[in-house]
């Protein structure tokens, strides 16, 4: 990147709104040359047009993704491997399993006998903002641009697959998504990506990656929040605007149950125990609502 294009990016306030972590200040701006959809099709309609500017967005920053794990590894050390997100999978199905003592933990564990290679770095990475979502996005003539970068990382493109599929994966705007959103969602963003990393979504394991990366997501959120969920905290973020922990636990329950069962027939089982679980204890309290971003 140029200065006159670092100058230029560093003029757009929407994107740097949250600069909390001055480590990545770079690479992000190099994110924001990335962000504008430049292939985004009118007729993609809003909802699938934010799954395919997310999946260009990242098809281009494979450019600099060799040097922004260079800076990361350098301004954050460990990178994904710091944040302990192993640890934090083995923590979460030790929490499902207290909720469900019959799990199978065995075969769980062996389902997941792939997740660690989505961590390690590979040719599918990508350059990412992390916590894509509507609420952190504006949309614009322009496309879908996203605001909260903090988060910034080099990963796996499937993580942020998972997103669209979920959804969103890690955020606490979790609702019930209207008929067809995610497979909208996922379409656009491989169509995004595919223009970009034809060689990442046309590989045989492309599907089972982002299946496995739906998994991680929703064991993590258990050992993120069942203890907050238990303790009865309100609302995830702001009142009125996001659902409170039980709710958004129990959905990534219900949700598991149902998606992984091709997948992971191990998890999704305990899943629905734990989806059975949380309705008989908490009652009304696990259900969730429609899904307000979209509307």
């Amino acid at each position: 990147m140029t200065p006159a294009q670092a100058t230029g990016a560093a003029e757009r306030p929407l994107l740097r709104a949250d600069a909390a972590v001055q480590a990545v200040d770079e690479l992000r701006l190099e994110l924001v040359d990335l962000l504008p959809g430049e292939n985004s099709e009118a007729g993609l309609g809003r909802r699938p047009r934010m799954g395919h500017d997310l999946g260009a967005m990242l098809g281009r920053s494979r450019a600099v993704v060799a040097e922004a794990r260079l800076r990361l590894r350098r301004d954050l050390p460990g990178g994904a491997a710091g944040f302990g997100v192993g640890a934090q999978l083995l923590q979460g199905l030790a929490r499902l399993v207290e909720i469900v003592p019959d799990a199978d933990t065995a075969a769980i564990e062996d389902e997941f006998s792939g997740a660690g290679a989505l961590l390690e770095p590979g040719a599918g990475d990508v350059l990412w903002p992390a916590d894509t979502c509507p609420d952190n996005a504006v949309l614009d003539g322009d496309g879908w641009w996203f605001l909260d970068l903090e988060a910034t990382d080099v990963a796996h493109a499937a993580l942020a697959a998972a997103y669209t599929v979920l959804p969103f994966a890690s955020c606490w705007c979790v609702f019930d998504p209207p008929p067809g959103l995610t497979d909208e969602l996922l379409a656009a963003f491989t169509t995004g990506l595919a223009a970009y990393a034809p060689e990442v979504v046309e590989a045989p394991e492309w599907r089972r990656q982002v299946s496995i990366a739906c998994a991680a997501y929703v064991v993590l959120n258990t050992a993120w929040f069942i203890d907050s969920a238990i303790e009865g905290r309100p609302s995830v973020g702001p009142a009125g605007r996001s659902p409170t922990y039980r709710q958004l636990v129990a959905s990534r329950w219900r949700w598991g149950a149902l998606a992984l069962r091709g997948d992971f027939p191990a998890l999704a089982a305990a899943l629905r125990d734990a989806a059975v679980w949380s309705s008989r204890t908490w009652g009304f309290d696990a259900e969730t609502t429609g899904y307000r971003a979209f509307h």
